[in-house]
């Protein structure tokens, strides 16, 4: 696994951290600054390509997940026992370390921050006692707001945020159905399906509130979707034959993700 950054004009570095097995890229700020975690640690690479290595001291495990435009990045540390616990870094590189109230202490359960915005809220999830996933937002004074949605049995996991506080994520009912929701800055949980599909997943939302994400067809198979801030969809189709499309991060100009080819190989795409 390497990592790769791509211009706006198209052009495409590839990278790799220095001594380590695998780079694996989680988030991009606008001056170019990436996080992301390899084999051993997490790395902060500059624009320049300058790599700065991120290890929570006496961690086992440390993974950059979100940065924002002022340097401070979220992300999760395992202790010895197995158990993930969140922090802050900011740019000088001091930590702030974190949990959810509610989060289990037993192996693989804790707090997952995912994502930071402009202001400094956090957005994640943790496992609790029961190794079922619930969301928390963090705001920049430090408070941790736990939350699911309605109707939620598994899990409020893998959420975004944009810079107005607003929340995508997703979740699984009583019948095992999965859909997306989003949580408004006031707390405001409203749940996001497709009309018709089967079942709905958000992964991106910008500024203006569009949001982006996959829906499964009633009768099989996927197609990628973007929601408007009015609640309106519309169908992300790729400009070649495809297996399926799936729109993972949206700006105020443009629909990124991948696809599977024909013969489900995976490629990139920006709209």
């Amino acid at each position: 696994m390497h990592g790769f950054v791509r211009l706006a004009n198209g052009q495409i570095t590839e990278f790799d951290a220095p001594g380590v097995s695998f780079t694996h890229p989680n988030d991009i700020n606008s001056l170019g600054q990436i996080v992301g975690t390899t084999s051993t640690h997490a790395f902060l690479r500059l624009a320049n390509g300058v790599f700065i290595k991120i290890a929570v001291p006496g961690a086992v495990n440390t993974n950059a997940y979100g940065i924002n435009d002022s340097g401070a990045i979220a992300g999760a540390y395992s202790d010895s026992a197995g158990v993930w616990h969140g922090f802050l870094r900011d740019r000088s590189g001091t930590y702030t370390f974190f949990d959810a109230p509610h989060a289990g202490t037993a192996n693989a359960q804790g707090t997952t921050p995912i994502a930071i915005n402009a202001s400094g809220e956090i957005v994640g999830y943790y496992l609790d006692s029961t190794s079922l996933y619930h969301g928390f937002v963090r705001d920049p004074s430090g408070a941790l707001t736990e939350f699911d949605a309605p109707g939620t049995w598994f899990g409020s996991s893998y959420p975004a945020i944009n810079g107005n506080g607003e929340v995508i994520g997703n979740y699984s009912d009583v019948n095992y159905r999965s859909h997306a929701f989003l949580r408004d800055a006031a707390g405001t949980i409203t749940t996001i399906d497709m009309p018709g599909a089967a079942t709905t997943l958000a992964y991106g939302i910008n500024d203006h509130g569009a949001v982006v994400g996959v829906v499964g067809k009633p009768h099989g198979g996927s197609a990628g979707f973007r929601r408007d801030s009015s609640g309106n969809f519309v169908i992300v189709s790729a400009s070649v034959p495809n297996n399926g499309i799936i729109p993972t991060s949206v700006n105020l100009t443009s629909i990124a993700g991948w696809y599977y080819d024909l013969n489900n190989a995976i490629h990139g795409f920006v709209q």
